[in-house]
């Protein structure tokens, strides 16, 4: 089996490297979409996680619940304040809502200035308030957790399936849940980092709302440093003869099938 894998190692071309791990990606997304919605659906509006579902249906709403009129002119300070007109926009994915919110505009009279603002409420099903438990920081932990079972347990992914490549120790055999686990935190690290990130900024702005005005460059930052990671793993990936450094810090020979 050490010969077998010793030969098949230059056939793991890096374009064929890249496209499993898009097709990978593509999968993923599909069902931790579909995860989502069963989410959203048994507890009743409570878990979301619909990163990767934008709004698909939104429509004026003829009529909105008093609480949510409440929530709504609660967080717009003014002297008096009033709803002028509301929006109800469902998520959906495949035609399966995985969430619900209602976009309320206030006008508000701010000593002799009428202000407007656009509130957004999260809504359950009956049109209520929620305080919905978000778990979209969880998508790229469970990517690289599943990559990492698929890569050690199984010796291969869809994506590597699906185009003639399996993941194999340098020895012979399956590489392991530990080595494929440090293998996938090393090639999809800027993925993590980026989730951690955002999560740390938007806490941080929650409870530091004057950080606000750095919004921009925070972002910017974060985004150099989920760039830095990316083009480290991408950078070992193009230049390693003939395997990555990733790959030979695990012992691990992603090879033709």
């Amino acid at each position: 089996m050490t010969g077998i894998a010793i030969a098949g190692a230059e056939g793991a071309a890096v374009w064929r490297r890249l496209a499993a791990a898009a097709i990978d990606g593509v999968f993923f997304v599909l069902v931790a979409s579909l995860v989502s919605v069963a989410l959203y659906t048994a507890s009743g509006g409570k878990l979301r996680a619909y990163v990767f579902q934008p709004v698909d249906r939104c429509e004026p709403a003829r009529e909105i619940s008093p609480a949510v009129e409440r929530a709504a002119l609660s967080a717009v300070p003014a002297q008096t304040s009033r709803v002028a007109s509301a929006t109800a926009c469902r998520r959906l994915f495949l035609g399966l809502e995985s969430g619900r919110f209602v976009s309320v505009n206030v006008e508000a009279q701010q000593g002799e200035t009428l202000v407007g603002a656009a509130v957004l409420q999260p809504v359950d099903r009956a049109g209520e308030p929620v305080a919905p438990i978000s778990l979209g920081w969880a998508y790229p932990l469970a990517f690289v957790l599943c990559m990492a079972l698929g890569e050690g347990l199984m010796r291969g992914t869809p994506g590597k399936a699906g185009l003639g490549l399996r993941v194999a120790a340098v020895g012979g055999g399956r590489l392991g849940l530990a080595r494929a686990l440090g293998r996938n935190l090393i090639v999809y690290g800027w993925l993590l980092a980026g989730a951690a990130l955002l999560a740390v900024s938007h806490q941080a702005t929650r409870a530091a709302p004057w950080l606000v005005q750095y919004a921009r460059p925070l972002w910017i930052a974060e985004l150099a440093v989920v760039g830095l990671l990316a083009a480290w793993a991408l950078g070992m990936l193009l230049t390693g003869r003939p395997d990555p450094a990733y790959d030979r810090w695990m012992g691990a020979r992603v090879v033709r099938t």
